[in-house]
């Protein structure tokens, strides 16, 4: 569009006009070399009388519409043979109004959607109309929610109730065909968003910014069709999109390349599980509401009715606390993902809040067991473990005594190359690593356990004998059982380093232990798609032997040594760690 519609049917080779000029051709709008003293924009942008918005009808042939930038919205029905000149038919609209964008349905060819932009003239109203009938009438779709004067509106492909509009101030959605305007705030900013469009095969958002900037909603799948009705369900889980896989390398890393390493945040990888849960119980996703919410309700439980939110909120902090504490105990949610055995594969907390929640399954199972450590993990830590194989697995959401259930396709990553018998192959091995892992790790434990108690019953005797021991001459060994538990203690220790050396200790150590040479064979089966190879195998057969020798010892030092301890224990009336059965590989 230049003030004329121009078409090329050779790929923009050559060019011919289809239109007369659709623009008010007004020729004091057209002296863009009278700048009046301001430094002319290098883009020519004083040009004025100009088409700015061009959009072809996907379901009628030679249906076009055109908006310019004085405010004349032209269609045609037979590809630019005949005109019409319809701003006159929308009510309500300053005339020679810019005209930023028009969506032309994809749902019925005589419906369309026209944006009307009027701040060049101090004019901050939201103009957003609709029309059925080919644009011979038009209705607004502005509403008293609206913030910002519009720039751009799209409908949904699918739904023909889902819009989305751009204001100077953020994205909003209507899930009634307008006729209702919810704010985007989650994760979006207050910014101008110039232009909306839906992305066909992946049902993503993708909205630009003023600021240049890119931003996607992905899978938008779970508004259609919701309407009010829709998120006022006490729980509801949608259908899950196909998750595919692939693979994720390392992130180049650097230091001191300040805006150079600068990356948007991409999409969390696997799948996107998207439910709607209410309840008087849920926290208010808002935190400004959330905070009334809870200061709302600390009133009326304290009897407060008298005192401003204000006042409230600075006298009883401390309980507010604790009921925002209670609500986020009372709005956890379970997701487990099973599969096609109805085994669990991956249990997860989730927070729920009122409306609409979104999280991400990753694609992984629970991890393995992990060694123990001095520092005690965050509550709640839940780490992911190894991939799982391509197929179906079936999600069960759990909240508040109602459970809802989808499923989730995992598609492998085109880029494998395996075949099923592939992929079970380096699943099973995966699996069996990690079961040699969990029985390491069970010995490691009970060493440790055995040890705490054993340290317990020193310091019992050394109390016991508190009055003899004040006697220099007197060694610690000499107490009644005390060199015989310095035995079962040494003795534990040695074997504990056939499974691991702890993280405490100091110097180099060998990296012969199981858990190291564990660490080695996941690490290779990990480190690709591919169905393991023999040496793979081998260092996993080899892993296996290790164990089984180092659980014979261990069992057999249970048996003799620490049983023996135990019954000379019991004989001084003291107690040891309960005897337990000998340990084996799951």
């Amino acid at each position: 569009g230049s003030q004329f519609l121009h078409k090329s049917t050779d790929r923009g080779e050559t060019w011919t006009i289809v239109s007369p000029d659709l623009t008010s051709n007004n020729a004091e709008w057209q002296k863009a070399g009278e700048s009046g003293g301001l430094t002319r924009d290098a883009s020519n942008a004083e040009n004025y009388t100009t088409i700015v918005t061009v959009e072809p009808s996907k379901m009628e042939r030679g249906l076009i519409w055109v908006g310019t930038d004085d405010g004349r919205l032209q269609v045609t029905r037979d590809g630019g043979a005949n005109w019409a000149s319809i701003e006159g038919n929308v009510p309500g609209v300053p005339v020679n109004t810019w005209i930023p964008a028009i969506e032309a349905s994809t749902h019925a060819a005589g419906t369309a959607f026209a944006v009307f932009d009027n701040h060049r003239r101090s004019d901050w109203t939201p103009y957003v109309y609709r029309t059925d009938d080919y644009g011979k009438s038009w209705r607004s779709l502005a509403t008293p929610q609206l913030r910002g004067y519009a720039l751009v509106v799209v409908q949904d492909p699918v739904d023909p109730e889902l819009l989305f509009l751009g204001t100077e101030f953020g994205l909003w959605a209507s899930l009634d065909g307008g006729k209702g305007w919810t704010r985007w705030s989650n994760g979006f900013p207050t910014v101008s968003v110039m232009d909306l469009a839906i992305q066909p095969r992946e049902s993503d958002l993708i909205v630009a910014t003023h600021g240049r900037a890119l931003w996607v909603v992905d899978d938008i799948t779970p508004l259609r069709g919701l309407g009010a009705k829709g998120l006022a369900e006490k729980l509801r889980l949608f259908p899950v999109a196909d998750a595919g896989q692939y693979w994720q390398p390392s992130e180049d890393g650097g230091f001191g390349f300040g805006a150079t390493e600068f990356r948007g945040a991409s999409r969390p990888y696997g799948a996107a599980i998207t439910f709607v849960a209410n309840g008087d119980d849920l926290p208010i996703a808002d935190k400004e509401r959330e905070r009334d919410r809870l200061v709302a309700e600390r009133r009326q439980e304290a009897g407060k009715e008298s005192l401003s939110p204000t006042a409230v909120a600075s006298a009883d902090t401390k309980e507010q606390e604790k009921v925002a504490a209670d609500k986020k105990e009372a709005a956890e949610a379970t997701l487990e993902i099973r599969d096609a055995a109805g085994e669990r594969v991956r249990r997860l907390k989730v927070d729920a809040r009122r409306g609409l929640n979104r999280v991400f399954w990753d694609l992984s199972r629970d991890s393995f067991k992990r060694p123990p450590s001095a520092t005690p993990e965050e509550p709640g830590f839940n780490p992911s473990g190894p991939q799982v194989p391509p197929g179906r697995y079936e999600v069960v959401l759990t909240l508040g005594g109602e459970e809802r259930r989808t499923s989730v396709n995992v598609v492998a990553d085109p880029t494998a190359g395996n075949s099923a018998e592939d992929w079970q192959a380096r699943w099973q091995s995966i699996l069996e690593a990690g079961r040699l892992n969990d029985a390491a790790i069970t010995a490691i434990e009970r060493i440790g356990a055995t040890r705490r108690d054993l340290d317990a019953i020193a310091e019992r005797i050394r109390l016991a004998h508190a009055e003899a021991l004040r006697d220099e001459t007197v060694k610690k060994d000499a107490l009644p059982l005390a060199a015989e538990a310095k035995i079962v203690r040494d003795g534990l220790e040695k074997l504990e380093t056939r499974f691991w050396w702890p993280s405490d200790t100091v110097g180099i150590t060998p990296d012969i232990d199981i858990l190291s040479r564990l660490a080695y064979v996941r690490g290779y089966l990990g480190s690709s798609w591919s169905r393991p190879n023999p040496t793979h195998l081998e260092y996993l057969r080899q892993a296996r032997q290790q164990l089984e020798s180092a659980l014979v010892d261990l069992n057999a030092f249970y048996a003799k040594e620490v049983e023996a301890y135990r019954t000379a224990l019991a004989a001084q009336h003291l107690e040891l760690v309960p005897a337990v059965a000998p340990l084996d590989i799951p």
